[in-house]
């Protein structure tokens, strides 16, 4: 039995089921490459749209996808509905940058997410009560000779009951 659904897992999988919407390269990858025939159980798919059964995984995982995704939220109510236990999905902070010797985001980002815009956005879609927010830093220079600790991704952890494992 499938336990944990990786969606958007790029050329890095997680899960014991692996899906994307790209093949070969990818926009959003930096120069590497989606191989299916390496990554275990892979299936090309829409966010959007999960082609599985109701409940089918204990949890669905995503890692730096709903920031470049169209709709967040139906992103987000596709990987609910697939899930019988939890959902966890990382995303940059709006201040984590991909090099703060050039001071810009990726262009390929669509949304931006804080803490706070975490927040107002798991109230507004009201099936969601049980969740977690944690803030992962960075180093600046480097993890060493911290001078500077900026945010830089955010993990959301959401529980479909009120019981935490």
């Amino acid at each position: 039995m499938y336990e944990i659904l990786d969606v958007g897992c790029g050329d890095r999988p997680k899960g014991d089921v692996n899906c994307d919407l790209f093949i070969g390269n990818s926009p959003h990858l930096q120069g590497r490459t989606i191989q299916p025939k390496i990554i275990p159980n892979f299936v090309k798919c829409d966010a959007h749209h999960l082609p599985f059964k109701t409940a089918a995984f204990k949890e669905t995982f995503s890692s730096h996808l709903i920031e470049h995704v169209n709709d967040p939220a139906k992103v987000l109510h596709e990987m609910m509905r697939v899930s019988r236990e939890k959902v966890t999905f990382v995303i940059p902070h709006r201040f984590a940058r991909a090099s703060w010797w050039k001071y810009r985001q990726n262009p390929t980002h669509q949304h931006f997410f804080s803490t706070n815009t975490i927040k107002k956005w798991l109230s507004k879609l009201k099936t969601i009560s049980h969740y977690d927010i944690e803030i992962r830093f960075r180093c600046f220079p480097n993890d060493y000779l911290c001078l500077i600790r900026f945010p830089w991704e955010i993990k959301v952890t959401i529980w479909k009951s009120c019981s935490r494992r």
